[in-house]
């Protein structure tokens, strides 16, 4: 049973190749709560800034970082992109993020730790992108 009573919002669900999932009587199936959050937050991550036509301010910008030549300030320049894009999604509170280059793979991982508004839970994602691409 969908909360809609929890302040978190429901929302479409998608898979991770991010197709619409269907539910079993094949309708659209919902997300809710913290997962919805969780979904949210997944969806602006690996959304470039800008690709959504009526939300221009939608996305990330670390996407068009990570086509430049690497530079030693490359960490600071994608903790800051991430730290922009976040700040949209108001139903959370960013608690680290970290940034890992992978020279030899030409890959930097970016870590993030997250809680849902006042929730002690804290959530994490690994969002991986190639660089100088």
């Amino acid at each position: 049973m969908v909360n809609e009573l929890d302040g978190l919002g429901v929302s479409l669900a998608f898979s991770a190749d991010k197709n619409l999932q269907v539910n079993y009587l094949g309708s659209y199936a919902l997300v809710s709560g913290a997962d919805n959050v969780r979904q949210a937050v997944e969806l602006r991550l690996h959304t470039p800034l800008g690709a959504l036509a009526l939300h221009p301010e939608y996305g990330n910008r670390l996407f068009a970082i990570v086509s430049d030549p690497l530079q030693d300030d490359f960490p600071v320049k994608a903790e800051l992109a991430v730290r922009e894009c976040l700040a949209g999604e108001t139903r959370i509170t960013v608690k680290s993020i970290g940034v890992n280059v992978l020279r030899e793979k030409r890959t930097a991982q970016i870590m993030i730790r997250y809680s849902v508004n006042e929730d002690r839970d804290i959530t994490e994602t690994m969002l991986e992108v190639p660089y100088g691409v």
